[in-house]
């Protein structure tokens, strides 16, 4: 899947997110469509028990998943 996304211009960064007050791996990925707009994508990985939820954010034109991220907060702790 790596291979198939650089190979049509996308960037992957591995990299941590804070995602509903904790620290989380997430994958970035950006680049441009075919159209001539450009994507921003970030997947984050949330890790509960024996459960694992992948929250993806995306946003066109410019980059706002980190602002997307930082409206989850948690419900309890």
């Amino acid at each position: 899947m790596e291979q198939s996304l650089t190979g049509i211009g996308v960037t992957i960064e591995k990299m941590t997110e804070t995602l509903a007050g904790e620290e989380c791996q997430a994958v970035k990925l950006s680049g441009m469509l075919d159209v001539g707009m450009p994507i921003y994508q970030e997947q984050v990985y949330l890790k509960k028990g024996n459960y694992i939820a992948i929250i993806t954010l995306c946003s066109g034109r410019e980059d706002m998943t980190a602002q997307m991220a930082a409206m989850f907060y948690a419900l309890d702790k």
